[in-house]
């Protein structure tokens, strides 16, 4: 396996655009300087911000309001929501600048493929470690497959390798965009690419009001920052054209004396409504920056149910409470405890039926049905042998966890490629 390939900036400069659209998502620093999301490590970088931003640093801070979590947090943590809530298995996240919300994104359960596009390759080949699968990534292993391709292009042009996405995220983007770009990108995501969902964040110009003597926008590359009312007649003319329907909502509450000016960052959820498929064919215009291709568990849904139901009965089996008085090689466990253990411990993840029906193949249940009867393995019918022997089952779970971890381990070509 090899977990990550980085591709020679030389090569990715075939999927450039002749006149690329510079498409930057990274407000982090304009969220410190005036929402008040201060970090140490972004310090010099909201200094910077504030000073061509015309902010006073000192007296935007004065205004002693701060948002709890952090704005980012709050944004990333809505816009993730929304996808596992539609249970997606591909997404777009044009704009993504740095990459920052990979990790949010590889959080989604059912994820299969991320694509993550900007037009600054400089700044995505700084960040293609973020994308490499962790450590522990290796050891707990993903329950699906996962994918992360970074491609350098614009939200302009369709490209081959995201038709049939699910989703797409455009987080804080729309703003950096003069409108014959926005008109542009508009028409590709939602008239050619035609995911299923779509979501997009901006600031909310109303709320510029809560920042102490402020005035302008609140970073230096923004186009417009457009009111609630502005948004939403943006919106609407977007789900008319192109056969969407649209929710609102967003993150970010102002301070209980100014309720009226909204959310400091807007949303907007677009679900396809019309039924019309987007372009099944395209060109192959993006660079491929790097790619990252994720361990996960590659054991089928029987053999995952088969390992966790017979550690779930060894751990029982070892316990006083379930070996039969009177006999050291036999112990009685509950049906019902060893469902109840596994619905506690893997929520949903099996049927109570299937459970059942595992149980009654694989193991003796006892005459009424209630009960599952495990002979402990080495042990003698003498009462002399029961304390002597009494490891035997513990040296075969022992024996059988290493296994199992083993598999899971990875070899140093997958850890470093």
């Amino acid at each position: 396996m090899n977990p990550d390939r980085t591709v020679n900036p030389a090569d990715a400069k075939r999927g450039e655009c002749e006149a690329p659209v510079k498409i930057r998502r990274d407000c982090s620093a304009c969220d410190n300087a005036n929402v008040h999301e201060t970090e140490k490590e972004k310090a010099a970088n909201t200094e910077a911000t504030a000073e061509n931003a015309g902010l006073d640093e000192e007296t935007v801070s004065g205004g002693g309001f701060r948002f709890e979590p952090p704005l980012y947090v709050q944004r990333y943590g809505l816009v993730r929501e929304i996808l596992q809530q539609n249970k997606v298995k591909s997404v777009v996240d044009f704009g993504c600048a740095e990459c920052k919300f990979v990790r949010w994104l590889k959080e989604l359960n059912t994820v299969e493929h991320i694509w993550l596009v900007d037009v600054d390759g400089s700044v995505l080949r700084t960040s293609t470690m973020l994308i490499r699968p962790l450590t522990y990534e290796y050891l707990v292993r993903r329950q699906q497959p996962l994918t992360i391709t970074m491609l350098q292009g614009s939200a302009a042009d369709l490209d081959c390798q995201l038709i049939g996405c699910e989703a797409v995220t455009m987080v804080e983007v729309i703003e950096h965009l003069e409108a014959d770009v926005l008109k542009a990108v508009t028409e590709n995501v939602f008239g050619r690419l035609r995911p299923g969902l779509v979501v997009i964040t901006t600031p909310n110009a109303e709320f510029n009001a809560v920042f102490p003597g402020f005035s302008g926008f609140r970073h230096w590359d923004h186009k417009f920052e457009w009111t609630r009312q502005e948004f939403q007649n943006w919106c609407e003319s977007v789900r008319t054209k192109h056969g969407y329907s649209v929710t609102y909502t967003g993150v970010g509450d102002p301070p209980t004396h100014m309720s009226h000016v909204g959310h400091c960052s807007q949303a907007a959820i677009f679900t396809e409504a019309a039924g019309k498929p987007g372009l099944q064919e395209a060109e192959q215009v993006y660079g491929l920056v790097a790619e990252a291709v994720y361990p996960y568990d590659e054991r089928s849904h029987r053999q995952k149910l088969a390992s966790e139901v017979d550690y779930q009965v060894r751990q029982f089996a070892m316990m006083e409470e379930y070996q039969v008085p009177d006999s050291c090689d036999q112990a009685v466990v509950p049906r019902e405890r060893i469902l109840s253990s596994l619905s506690s411990t893997h929520k949903q993840q099996w049927q109570t039926a299937e459970i059942n029906d595992y149980l009654q193949q694989t193991y003796r249940l006892s005459d009424d049905g209630d009960s599952v009867v495990i002979n402990l393995p080495g042990y003698s019918s003498s009462d002399s042998s029961c304390e002597s022997n009494h490891g035997d089952i513990g040296e075969e779970m022992t024996a059988n966890a290493a296994d199992r971890q083993e598999e899971l381990v990875p070899s140093d070509s997958e850890l470093w490629g």
